[in-house]
């Protein structure tokens, strides 16, 4: 059977996170009998695949937007040594048929895609590759542009186009019978300095005949992470595939447009049957207290199904969860369902309190602000949190309308928030268009150099603020919450002096530690 090594190059955060497709195409390979192994930099010694960017979710702690939480935990898994020795080492030792990184997911978080195949690629770099080992990324960054991937990195034999588990079976298969992968449907590879793309086979549908996921792979460690300051067991999971919005900044759109040709089942759901057995499954075998679902849009479930679903679930799982979903379809019908279900979090995407950002910029899904908010309100009346998702430093973004977003969530009181800078990820329409109108220089038009990450900065060139000025309202978002509007001004104005920042956070610490005691 062949040989597999999986690299699972995560470097954003000092605990641990799954990649579900990694997961689904390993239990895909291991069902058939394969021999799959994990390189996991989760606890080595990664801080140079950071290079300058900030640890993301340590960012997040420290312009508290999450709770406190006991990082040594986490530190003093770190195995020291270096990453590229270690990474060599294994390659030595296994002798893998393929290595492959950098997985296309139905699911959100866009940085962790986008690192998953940067970091990967640094790693390949620095390693000697026997020339019987073939190479395979895949993900929507190399599915944008297979020639480029291809064309940069000499080591990289071939890009896998669209969902990955199916092809990773036939991909194997060859391997194992010494044949050539040239033939293989979604692979896209270079001869004789031409792009050659195979056709794409079609979406996974039903979702159902994926075998059941396995995250044996995975270091035990990963299932420990944070939550509400406490640390507690949990890992990544997916119910449904695919979203039918718009969203410009978003990853989706281009999946489904231009990848899969504007799929009318672009969106799919597991049956319930399944999703009872996987997750009772992986509740049993990896101790679990929580468990958070990655679908882009959780409750575009049909409400009949969802409360079925909270039946079966409370009744046979009974496991609480974390969801992310949309203001639209935050129906008080779904969020009952919810409930009963046991979820205990969900993560509202806002983005923005300018309905002309909303609307015209980055195309979400039509609502009012006062919508936002009756939506939040009901979530809390059932006792559910929310985290209100931020994100400043659109293009044409004015201070007015980030002093609307910080309003909004004002005025909403989700349970707690963050806020991010925009990032122009490849293959979004946004990016796009921030090249295009000048936003954007366009030495990163194919993704040269896009590194700051959602905490770390923006790279865009923006006419209505100043970067300090955009720096300070990502850096103070907290802060300007938690002052009443008359003042938001006056704030503004005074972080701009740099030597009263200190003092202006620890006046406000105080003020604000003592209204919520």
């Amino acid at each position: 059977m062949a040989k597999i090594l999986f690299i699972h190059p995560y470097a954003e955060s000092s605990f641990g996170r799954q990649s579900i497709p990694l997961a689904l195409s390993y239990s895909t390979l291991k069902k058939e009998g394969h021999n799959c192994e994990l390189f996991d930099t989760t606890f080595l010694d990664n801080s140079i695949l950071l290079e300058s960017r900030p640890n993301h979710d340590e960012e997040l702690k420290n312009k508290k937007f999450f709770k406190e939480w006991d990082n040594e935990t986490f530190i003093k898994y770190k195995k020291k040594g270096d990453i590229f020795f270690l990474l060599q080492e294994k390659i030595n030792e296994f002798k893998p048929d393929l290595i492959t990184f950098s997985f296309w997911g139905s699911h959100l978080h866009a940085e962790g895609e986008y690192y998953s195949y940067h970091n990967g690629v640094q790693l390949i770099n620095n390693v000697i590759i026997n020339k019987e080992s073939k190479v395979v990324v895949g993900g929507t960054i190399p599915s944008s542009d297979p020639k480029q991937v291809l064309e940069q990195n000499s080591k990289i034999d071939y890009v896998l186009k669209g969902e990955p588990e199916l092809v990773y079976a036939d991909i194997a298969k060859n391997l194992d019978q010494k044949r050539s992968l040239n033939s293989i449907e979604n692979l896209n590879y270079l001869e004789n300095g031409k792009l050659i793309s195979n056709k794409l086979r079609p979406l996974i549908d039903p979702l159902d005949q994926i075998p059941d996921v396995k995250m044996d792979i995975f270091d035990d460690r990963s299932f420990n992470r944070p939550f509400n300051g406490n640390i507690v067991r949990m890992l990544d999971f997916e119910l449904s595939r695919g979203c039918w919005y718009r969203c410009t900044f978003c990853l989706s759109p281009f999946q489904r447009e231009t990848t899969y040709n504007k799929a009318k089942n672009f969106r799919r759901e597991k049956g319930i049957e399944k999703i009872i057995r996987e997750i009772s499954s992986l509740k049993k075998e990896h101790r679990l207290e929580f468990i958070r679902y990655q679908d882009e849009s959780f409750n575009s479930i049909k409400e009949e199904k969802l409360k079925d679903l909270a039946k079966e679930y409370k009744d046979k799982v009974d496991l609480p969860f974390i969801i992310e979903a949309t203001v639209n379809t935050s129906t008080e019908n779904r969020i009952k369902s919810l409930a009963e279900m046991g979820c205990v979090q969900v993560g509202l995407g806002i983005e923005s309190g300018s309905e002309r950002i909303r609307d015209e910029i980055i195309i979400k899904p039509k609502f009012k602000n006062k919508q936002a908010i009756e939506v939040i309100n009901c979530y809390k009346k059932h006792k559910i949190d929310v985290t209100a998702y931020n994100i400043i430093g659109f293009p044409t973004e004015t201070k007015d309308e980030v002093f609307e977003t910080i309003d909004l969530n004002r005025r909403s009181k989700p349970s707690r928030f963050t806020v991010s800078f925009f990032q122009p990820w490849e293959g979004t329409a946004l990016k796009k268009k921030s090249v295009e109108e000048g936003f954007l220089d366009k030495k990163y038009e194919y993704d040269d150099g896009l590194n700051l990450g959602q905490q770390g900065g923006s790279l865009l060139k923006l006419d209505t603020m100043t970067s300090e000025e955009l720096n300070n309202f990502h850096d103070f978002f907290y802060y300007f919450v938690h002052t009443p509007k008359k003042l938001e001004k006056i704030l503004f104005f005074l972080i701009k002096i740099r030597l009263l920042k200190k003092l202006i956070i620890n006046i406000l610490d105080y003020f604000i530690e003592k209204k919520n005691r």
